[in-house]
Order: C-alpha cells, then structure tokens, then sequence
C-alpha cells in the first residue's frame, strides 16, 4: 500500500512539474519569447523606458511587440499587451476608429496625437496559459491584426 501512494505521489509530482515547465506566464518573460519563438514568429527581448518586458516581433511582415503589464521593478507581471501602430501619412479618422470598436470583440483600436492607428489586444496570464492556449491568443493577435490593416486601409469604410 505504502509503495502505491509513493508511487502516485511521484506521478502526480512529475505531471505537475511537466506542467509548471511548460507555463506560459507573463511573470517569465523568457517562457513568452520561448513560446512564440515555437510558434515560428520572431522574438526580442527589451525592456521599456520603465525597465518592465517587451518583445519585439512581426506578422506578414509588420511589427509589434508584447508588452508585459502589473509588472513590480520590471518582474513578477501578470499580463501581456499585444500592440501594433501604423504610421499613415494622413493620420485616421476617429470616426472609422470608433466603428471598429463597436464592432469588433477581440483588438481595441485607438489614435496617437497625430491620429495614427494603433491596436491593441490585452491578454492576462495569472495562473498560466498551456500551449495550446497561447497558440491561440498569438493567432486571434494575427487575425485581428490581418483584418485591421485592411480596415485602415479602405477608403471611407
């Protein structure tokens, strides 16, 4: 009997390790890069003028970067910022900005001061994201991101 609780308690201590090394959390940034790095994108660690994480990446060739938030002196973070902006020589019309807002469920769009798009997208990750978890917060970012460069780039949409 003994030797059948040790041996269930050396399992169950395996899974959960298996498990805690395969997290995703925005409190380990390196487990982020790692991550999207496996997802085939490209990942550079930075840090912000506030000494909290970022990583640098692109989709289809444009560029954004992860930016890591309720961090404590640049560590222990507990959620992630997916960001994107495009700078238009003509700005965008807050207007077609609002629209898309109400519209849309997934990538909060707004404006810089001279009325450039961004977009954004907020994804938390206390307790952990698995794989298959963040292989879909990285995929809805390239949709939405896909779908919001076209939007930005109708004429009077």
């Amino acid at each position: 009997m003994l030797k059948k609780l040790a041996l269930l308690v050396a399992m169950v201590t395996g899974f959960t390790s298996a498990a805690i090394a395969n997290e995703i959390n925005a409190n380990q940034p390196e487990s982020v890069a790692k991550a999207l790095q496996d997802l085939g994108y490209q990942a550079r660690m930075d840090t912000d003028a506030e000494g909290d994480p970022v990583i640098h990446s692109s989709v289809s060739g444009d560029r954004f970067n992860i930016r890591f938030y309720l961090c404590e002196d640049g560590e222990d973070c507990e959620g992630l910022q997916f960001r994107a902006g495009w700078d238009l020589d003509d700005g965008f019309d807050m207007e077609r900005i609002n629209k898309w807002n109400l519209e849309r469920l997934v990538g909060k769009a707004y404006l810089d001061p001279e009325s450039d798009p961004f977009l954004e997208m907020y994804v938390t990750t206390k307790g952990g994201l698995n794989e298959a978890n963040f292989a879909d917060v990285v995929d809805w970012w390239r949709v939405v991101m896909g779908e919001f460069m076209v939007y930005i780039q109708q004429e009077g949409a």
